[in-house]
């Protein structure tokens, strides 16, 4: 028989004087205060703030719905206070989670039309901003406004003109890695096509391929430009627009096709000097007709030809035009004449011959290795690791050449994307 019960005894409430029993009755009688602060809110609605110190003097705090909500509704934050219509429902109401998300709304409203006013008025600054800095631009002459002149800004637009320029370098740059990893990890089509006609130029010109023993100005052969960006028919307004306002020069290539090559002006102009210098340069007779192309013709004659009577017209204004003259031009790599008509010449790109052929010998070797396979076609990632033999140009140069021109399509597989000879 087991020894009797002494039954229900009172326990004398006094302080505990033992550091490890204090801790851990602490601890328990915490939880149990938290517990029954919580149930007196579910039971009864209501709001309960709850703040404990501990022996080591560390505060805990516990609130339903919160300690803030409940010591706000008796002792609201100056600049916080609700308005009268809030305060009614606190006053009037049990429902303590509706009283947090009420005043929460109310704080967010405030928040947003604050957010809301300062971004106008940014919004106004750098409006204010912008067009002076297009004024800047205009006024210099320049289409651009990255090319305003800084000297006609003022100290408001300084700063963000340096930050805007900052961010365009950062774009471009980002730009020009995505260009190269796609061109290296296809995965669709739309990787290969860009929806600006200046980028896809600046990047493509970035990308030219560099051969040894030849110097040669960047160019783009328009085909490529078609395999680049979607709208072909922007594209074309695009070049005409540039062309007018003489960011470039379209050129009709010799490569036995129908292939025409865009160069920047800039590019073209260095080209013209170091083709003028390897010719002779300005010291041998009849050289003055040099200064005379590029003062009088390539500013005035945008288009790929020009005719003789033409020609000579342009030239005589800076003096007395002989056959020798055109002779020169043409020595030079400035001009070549038409087979069919003689009197009309076409404005070339000077020593470009050893690009021209690889560009034509590429074509050929690249189609040919397509037709040599079962189903004429080849992963395009493959593709542009493969090492050409007849040309020293680089694949995906050559591969852009061939999508814009129609002779190679892309399709999209599983395993990637597919170039294939096209059979239309």
């Amino acid at each position: 028989m087991g020894r009797p019960s002494k039954g229900r005894q009172r326990i004398e409430i006094r302080r505990i004087e033992d550091a490890g029993r204090l801790e851990v009755t602490f601890s328990k009688r915490k939880s149990g205060l938290q517990k029954k602060a919580s149930e007196l809110f579910l039971l009864c609605g209501s709001p309960v703030a709850l703040v404990v110190f501990s022996p080591g003097k560390k505060a805990f705090a516990r609130g339903t719905p919160s300690v803030d909500d409940v010591l706000r509704r008796y002792a609201p934050i100056p600049g916080e206070e609700l308005d009268a219509k809030l305060l009614a429902v606190l006053q009037d109401t049990d429902d303590a989670n509706a009283i947090a998300d009420r005043a929460e709304a109310e704080a967010i409203v405030r928040r947003t039309e604050e957010t809301r006013a300062r971004s106008a008025t940014e919004k106004a600054r750098m409006d204010a901003i912008g067009k002076t800095v297009r004024q800047a631009a205009a006024k210099a002459g320049r289409k651009f406004w990255w090319e305003a002149d800084s000297d006609e800004l003022g100290e408001d637009e300084l700063p963000e003109f340096a930050k805007m320029l900052r961010r365009l370098r950062v774009n471009l740059q980002r730009h020009l890695d995505s260009l190269s990893a796609r061109l290296h990890f296809p995965d669709a089509e739309d990787n290969l096509t860009f929806n600006d006609t200046m980028i896809a130029l600046q990047l493509m010109r970035a990308q030219f391929p560099k051969l040894d023993k030849v110097v040669a100005q960047p160019f783009i052969v328009q085909s490529q430009l078609y395999s680049s960006v979607k709208d072909r028919t922007q594209v074309d307004r695009d070049l005409e627009s540039f062309k007018r306002d003489k960011v470039l020069r379209i050129f009709k290539l010799s490569s036995g096709q129908d292939d025409h090559a865009i160069m920047f002006m800039d590019d073209y102009l260095k080209q013209v000097a170091f083709a003028i210098k390897r010719s002779g340069g300005k010291d041998q007779d009849g050289s003055e007709v040099f200064e005379w192309f590029e003062r009088y013709v390539v500013p005035s004659k945008l288009d790929v030809s020009i005719n003789q009577l033409e020609l000579c017209s342009l030239l005589s204004r800076g003096g007395d035009v002989t056959d020798k003259h055109i002779t020169l031009l043409m020595n030079a790599g400035l001009l070549t004449r038409q087979l069919i008509d003689p009197n009309i010449y076409w404005f070339s790109i000077p020593r470009i011959g050893p690009i021209l052929k690889g560009l034509s010998q590429g074509r050929k070797e690249i189609l040919s290795l397509l037709n040599r396979r079962k189903y004429k076609e080849m992963l395009l990632s493959s593709l542009e690791n493969t090492k050409l033999r007849l040309s020293p140009l680089d694949t995906r140069f050559l591969l852009r050449d061939l999508i814009g021109s129609g002779h190679i399509k892309t399709v999209q597989t599983p395993t990637g994307l597919l170039a294939r000879i096209s059979r239309d």
